[in-house]
């Protein structure tokens, strides 16, 4: 029997292998595939720094595979964004101000200027959450492809890359190898190298090694908001990897600690400060996930 020729290409399905990176479009984020797998979410009670809203250890669960941004979301991609929707800020931006010892809203700041010098394949900063899922809409409209935010469960499930070490390269980090301050003299604890820098700055998001599921810059760089509510503990955490929500919700989780934070808040299971949906801080920043078909 003569087989059949097709006068095109058929496409070829989609793969669902872990590490697989890819883009939907050419200004969509880079992706790359992280496996289904089990972990405990949350610091134990003797890990140095450690807070109690780390705990109590929780085991989750994800159940199926997914892809999510191999770098934080540069300020070329999200820029794509602004043009083509004509986002304005209004607002302004909080900052530290080293010669006051404090932060302050500076209204002359945004994403196009957080008080440091970037370029487009630098993260986006000084951006809101509420944004940030602007942008979220505006890729799913753009592509088709349901693109979220992570979960609070999936950002650390991706960080530790299957490590329960306080970073996924180990338990000792350096300014080296992450974009964080070690200037004080606080800083001292078990994780952290005895150095005495800060960039104050962000790097490029493709700056030092990824962890073994292939992400960069989890540690440090800027924080990461993720979808999830914040609740000071794990005791509502759904155990599936699946968001913590709440009808009325007043603060988010941000997760990965930025470049001006210390060594211990950069740890795979700190928590860092929650925010308002408008809040914005040179330091924050995202990154996404995708969910893939099924197989």
């Amino acid at each position: 029997e003569k087989k059949q020729r097709y006068p095109f290409p058929l496409p070829k399905p989609f793969s669902t292998r872990p590490g697989r990176v890819f883009k939907d479009c050419a200004h969509c984020p880079e992706l790359v595939i992280v496996p289904a797998g089990t972990f405990t979410m949350g610091s134990p009670e003797n890990e140095a720094k450690r807070l109690a809203n780390e705990g109590p250890l929780t085991r989750i669960e994800i159940s199926k595979p997914f892809a999510i941004g191999r770098f934080e979301v540069t300020r070329g991609e999200f820029s794509k964004f602004v043009e083509a929707t004509g986002l304005t800020q209004s607002g302004g931006c909080w900052e530290w101000v080293e010669s006051l010892q404090t932060g302050r809203v500076n209204l002359d700041r945004g994403w196009k200027n957080p008080g440091y010098q970037q370029t487009d394949r630098h993260p986006v900063a000084c951006i809101a959450w509420f944004e940030a899922q602007g942008y979220l809409r505006w890729l799913r409209e753009a592509t088709g492809k349901p693109y979220r935010l992570p979960t609070e469960a999936e950002w650390e499930y991706a960080a530790r890359a299957g490590t329960t070490t306080m970073f996924s390269m180990g338990n000792r980090i350096s300014v080296r190898i992450a974009n964080y301050s070690s200037w004080h003299e606080n800083e001292r604890f078990s994780g952290a190298a005895l150095e005495r820098f800060s960039r104050e700055r962000t790097v490029k998001v493709n700056t030092f090694r990824p962890n073994k599921f292939g992400l960069y810059n989890v540690h440090g760089n800027v924080r990461e908001y993720v979808q999830d509510c914040f609740e000071a503990s794990y005791d509502f955490i759904p155990p599936d990897g699946q968001a913590f929500e709440r009808e009325s919700c007043p603060r988010r989780v941000t997760r990965g600690g930025a470049f001006g934070h210390m060594a211990w808040r950069v740890r795979s299971a700190s928590r860092g400060e929650p925010v308002g949906s408008d809040w914005r801080s040179y330091e924050d920043g995202f990154r996404v996930v995708r969910d893939l078909p099924a197989e």
